[in-house]
């Protein structure tokens, strides 16, 4: 299972960050620490965003229609 949530953060912020890939570890940091204190087993992915075969397919539909 996994979770989306879109959270903007104003570069005059001391949690903004230049890297987009590390910008928003302190909230993967701290959803997994809530869920963990509530019981459920949760991750943080530190790495960068990898896309899967859902944002191919996402990009060949828009190809598609654009013909």
């Amino acid at each position: 299972m996994s979770a989306w949530v879109d959270v903007f953060v104003p570069a005059s912020d001391p949690l903004w960050h230049a890297d987009v890939s590390k910008a928003f570890h302190w909230l993967g940091h701290t959803l997994a620490a809530a869920f963990a204190d509530v019981g459920l087993q949760a991750s943080m992915h530190p790495g960068p965003y990898e896309a899967g075969p859902s944002l191919a397919w996402c990009a060949l539909h828009r190809l598609a229609q654009a013909r």
